[in-house]
């Protein structure tokens, strides 16, 4: 067994291990005030970035590495009518729970590692709490490489994740700046500290909702990075 087939069958059990948790769930509950207010937070910004980059484009090729059951690709096929849509998950019970949320994308059963996509042939990547959840080290440099690879020029890479350690999960590592660059060396990359952090979004904002926007104005206390990345 190679370093990233093991890799994969690990992420396969932690993300069954999730998926079979009520806790995990109750987590993502959307009757959340606090977490449907993140989830509405970052939705707006990635609508203002996707609108400026590619206002004009008559067609879009989206691609979401890691798209899970589909949430993502759903709220791009919302944003973006004609986006011809892609995507890839290592879980077939995702996968099989994304084609039903999103009927018209085409989606595979595979890693994020050996994308099946020419270079430069995708104008919209998305890697959505990816890169954190990959725990060793080059089976990470190869995901980010492949996304960055198939992004065509004028394309860019859209990446969202965790930027703090996050002590209850063992499965998870920050992604932080230093490490994007690490990463992707040759990309130019801007990354926006956005999204309070979900601890707090979930259980403060449960009680007094209007409080989100107020606490995610303060810089410490955004969770993710937000990090556009582009080809020079």
């Amino acid at each position: 067994m190679t370093p990233e087939s093991a890799e994969a069958d690990r992420i396969r059990a932690v993300y069954r291990r999730y998926d079979s948790s009520e806790r995990w769930r109750r987590k993502r509950d959307p009757d959340n005030p606090g977490f449907g207010q993140l989830q509405l937070e970052r939705w707006r910004k990635i609508a203002g970035i996707l609108d400026a980059q590619f206002r004009g484009t008559a067609t879009l090729r989206v691609l979401d590495v890691g798209c899970g059951a589909g949430s993502d690709s759903a709220r791009i096929a919302t944003l973006r009518p004609d986006a011809e849509l892609f995507g890839v998950d290592l879980s077939e019970a995702r996968v099989e729970a994304a084609r039903r949320t999103v009927p018209a994308a085409t989606l595979r059963v595979q890693g994020g590692e050996a994308l099946p996509f020419a270079d430069r042939s995708v104008q919209f990547v998305l890697l959505s709490t990816v890169l954190s959840s990959i725990l060793d080290p080059a089976t990470r440099r190869r995901v980010a490489a492949e996304a960055y690879r198939v992004v065509s020029d004028g394309g860019m890479l859209l990446i969202y994740d965790i930027r703090l350690p996050s002590p209850a999960n063992p499965n998870v590592r920050p992604i932080g700046k230093k490490q994007l660059r690490t990463l992707l060396p040759a990309a130019c990359i801007r990354s926006d500290p956005v999204t309070l952090l979900p601890p707090l979004a979930r259980s403060i904002c449960r009680i007094w909702p209007g409080l989100y926007p107020r606490l995610a104005r303060v810089r410490p206390l955004r969770g993710h990075y937000l990090s556009v990345v582009t080809r020079p």
